[in-house]
């Protein structure tokens, strides 16, 4: 069972059957003398610095006699090492006999007590420290800086002490129940503490150093003329408590000092005078139990039908299918609000945004259209792209082209009334004697330079004269101006040539101005731009209608918007009325009602079952560990070593933890202090059992 089911389970127990009883009966008497009974208490001063560390111990012991005659107490030696004894109120010191330590021929008078007290070594004191459980620990603090109180004596400020105390005692142990579903005994290891009970003692402040003083909310503040005194009864054992506990102290202070601090501890497991409810309630329990178990399970298959919302096939789980479905189709992160909300936020604006952008397209396809053709304005409009290519092709083939054709022609090597033939016929001239009676090979210069030679009438000035003039009008250079006219020809009216060049610009044109076309010739520019003008005229006239007998697109998401409200308002919540996930729900709650009133009636469920079941078997184990922690409690009841004889004697032991103070104080004598412990313990059987009960069951 878990930690606070048990912990539950010990509250009720304790609750019934426990207090703090601090003195136990005197054992029976002795065998020295069967008219004496003894018993050992022992008290364990315990010095610790202003920490909490235990720093000298001191045991004294007390033997309480009663009857008439003399006995002799043997007591084992568990601290190892020579102790030191000195005797007080009327007997002599004990003295060490090997393992044990004697008092010889002590006598009972009627009724007596013998004090001794026993001072440890440093060597013994760290034995100490290991066998006794208690953790101490001191935390001071001045205006929230941890410090030491003797590094705070005589300054002022915000003062706060804590205290935590840890019972250290756990350890595994086997105890045994009876198990409730088989009637047999169980063993179980568990951990078991020893029963600590700690009352912080006769702390008191100063009202002259301390101020508007407070304490923890389980402490209780008593407020006297001049002082402070904070008094907490603090119970540590689990699984009735917790295995520590934090207590704390804070005021204002001026020029600070610090009195003695003293813990009272016992270890002892605290009974009650109540009834003991868990005798009569455990056959009781298990007898409810058993008819419970019969009864669940003649109504297994009623409470079957009902079923769980996790059980398939059952009328819960088809309704809480449902339910859950419901709650889906109104999540609003993905059922229908999700998709109103989309539709509302994204879808709406997108279809605007789509209507603008069309909007848009549509002035962009009028803008493109009337740029490839449009009917010309003169003088500052010419047209479009069409009307420009029309003019162009008009120019080059009405203008440009035959103008260059007439020139090529007038070039042409084969016209014989072109340029070609006329320069032609002048490098003849001058290259080929055209006269009667030609020397042969005879050019005109030579004639001109030789006409004595062949008889002519030209005097040498007429010759030397036209000799300078005919002189450049050689055929060395008339031939390059032939190939000159006929390299032209060629670049005109060549194949690849400037004419068949603009030939083919001007074909390209009328193609392009064939693939502008108009908007009646398909497959053309015009064409298409008209039919995407008139799919986005349609998709936008789609989209948006303005109209509600006719709606489009937008106006469709609009009503969608509106009948997804309508739909989540009928889907409603469960806490709305008349609504169907109200509904819904109202079915799943009346089925779990009906599931509830089937095992109410039936006086027991399968939860009930398995709960009871454990529940028995966790009060019986309980009861065993709170057994085991009292016989641990009797178990620890020595520092020293117990009395072995006279046989039945009683052993105790108490602890008191002292701080040193950080003032000069006159401290009490040993026995007045001893008075004052034994006087305190009384008053925890009163204090404690009204705190802890308080404390565990608020």
């Amino acid at each position: 069972m878990k930690r606070w089911k048990r912990n539950a389970v010990v509250v009720v127990l304790l609750s019934a059957l426990i207090s703090l009883a601090v003195f136990v009966p005197l054992g029976s008497a002795s065998s020295s003398s069967p008219g004496v009974n003894v018993k050992d208490q022992e008290l364990v001063l315990c010095e610790t610095n202003s920490a909490g560390t235990i720093e000298g111990v001191q045991v004294i012991e007390t033997l309480s006699l009663s009857g008439e005659g003399s006995v002799d107490v043997r007591k084992d030696k568990d601290i190892s090492g020579g102790l030191s004894f000195q005797g007080m109120s009327g007997f002599a010191k004990p003295s060490v006999d090997g393992d044990y330590i004697v008092w010889k021929g002590v006598s009972a008078g009627g009724n007596s007590n013998h004090v001794a007290t026993t001072k440890f070594s440093k060597e013994q004191v760290e034995q100490a420290r290991l066998k006794i459980p208690l953790k101490v620990e001191y935390r001071y603090y001045l205006d929230g800086k941890e410090m030491k109180p003797e590094e705070m004596k005589g300054k002022s400020g915000h003062f706060k002490m804590e205290l935590r105390l840890q019972n250290t005692s756990k350890e595994k142990r086997v105890v045994k129940y009876k198990d409730p579903d088989t009637g047999q005994e169980k063993s179980e290891e568990v951990d078991v503490y020893l029963p600590l009970v700690i009352q912080p003692y006769d702390w008191k402040f100063d009202s002259q150093t301390f101020f508007n003083f407070k304490t923890d909310p389980t402490g209780i503040l008593f407020v006297q003329p001049n002082c402070y005194q904070p008094g907490w009864s603090i119970p540590l054992f689990p699984p009735a408590t917790e295995d520590n506990f934090k207590i704390w102290v804070e005021a204002d202070v001026r020029n600070f000092s610090m009195p003695t601090l003293t813990l009272v501890v016992a270890f002892v497991f605290p009974e009650t005078n109540q009834k003991n409810a868990a005798e009569e309630m455990g056959p009781a329990l298990e007898q409810l139990y058993g008819g419970i178990k019969q009864l669940d399970a003649g109504l297994l298959e009623a409470v079957a039908g009902v079923g769980s919302a996790t059980t398939p096939d059952t009328l819960l789980y088809g309704i809480t299918q449902i339910y859950e479905g419901l709650q889906q189709v109104v999540d609003p992160q993905e059922g229908l609000p999700y998709a109103k909300s989309m539709i509302d936020s994204k879808f709406i604006p997108g279809v605007l945004a789509a209507i603008d952008g069309i909007d848009q397209m549509i002035g962009g396809m009028i803008q493109i259209s009337a740029g490839l053709s449009h009917t010309p304005n003169p003088p500052a409009d010419p047209g479009g792209i069409k009307e420009g290519l029309i003019g162009m092709k008009n120019g080059l083939d009405t203008q440009i082209i035959p103008g260059l054709q007439s020139i090529a022609n007038n070039l042409d090597p084969g016209n014989p009334g072109g340029i070609y033939a006329a320069v032609n016929a002048v490098n003849i001239e001058f290259t080929v004697d055209n006269f009667p009676t030609p020397p042969p090979n005879c050019t005109m210069n030579a004639y001109v330079n030789h006409n004595a030679a062949y008889g002519g009438t030209m005097n040498a000035q007429d010759i030397g004269l036209l000799n300078g003039k005919m002189s450049g009008l050689s055929a060395a250079a008339l031939v390059p101006a032939l190939n000159g006219i006929a390299a032209i020809y060629g670049g005109l009216a060549a194949p690849t040539g400037i004419i068949a060049g603009l030939q083919q610009i001007s074909a390209g044109m009328g193609t392009m101005i064939a693939g502008i076309g108009d908007v009646n010739t398909a497959n053309t520019l015009l064409w298409g731009c008209n039919q995407v003008l008139n799919g986005l005229i349609t998709m936008k006239g789609l989209l948006r209608t303005n109209s509600e007998s006719n709606p489009g697109f937008y106006e469709g998401l609009q009503l969608l918007s509106e009948g997804l409200g309508e739909a989540i308002a009928g889907f409603g919540s469960a806490s709305t009325a008349n609504t169907l996930l109200w509904g819904t729900a109202q079915i799943r709650d009346g089925l779990t009602q009906l599931g509830a009133g089937l095992t109410q009636a039936t006086g027991g469920t399968a939860q009930m079952v398995g709960a009871l079941g454990p529940a028995v078997g966790e009060l019986n184990l309980t009861l065993a560990e709170l057994e085991a922690i009292k016989q641990r409690g009797e178990e620890f009841n020595s520092i020293l070593g117990p009395v072995t004889d006279p046989k039945g004697t009683t052993n105790e032991v108490r602890f008191a933890f002292q701080t040193k103070p950080t003032y000069p104080y006159q401290e009490s004598t040993t026995a007045s202090l001893v008075a004052i412990i034994l006087s305190i313990i009384a008053i925890i059987a009163l204090v404690l059992l009204g705190l802890f009960a308080f404390r565990k069951l608020a």
